[in-house]
């Protein structure tokens, strides 16, 4: 099981609809970290289609309430410029086919 590694040059990014999805993969997993649909999609409704959402930390984990689980990914997501960051747990097939995008330089 392959588990993209950052490097300091990409990072991964959720598409709105990547984004619900992984939401809803956790819950229907009954996994610790989701947000409730309804907000998550009103928030959401608010950008245009071609919006990206970054992920800012992710770390592999095994757990849901205590328990050991199937492995999947914590995600850390940044839901837009003023927005807030937010947890996920998303499936290892969707963080993997993540869009990575070139980190911007900074002056």
């Amino acid at each position: 099981m392959k588990v993209y590694s950052a490097d300091e040059e990409t990072f991964p990014v959720f598409t709105k609809e990547q984004l619900i999805a992984a939401n809803d993969w956790a819950i229907n997993m009954e996994y610790n970290r989701a947000l409730e649909p309804k907000p998550l999609k009103e928030h959401l409704s608010s950008f245009d289609e071609n919006t990206k959402f970054p992920v800012v930390y992710h770390m592999l984990h095994e757990h849901a309430g205590g328990v050991k689980v199937d492995p999947h990914i914590r995600c850390q997501i940044s839901l837009g410029m003023k927005g807030p960051l937010e947890f996920i747990d998303v499936d290892f097939d969707l963080f993997n086919s993540l869009e990575q995008v070139a980190v911007p330089e900074s002056n």
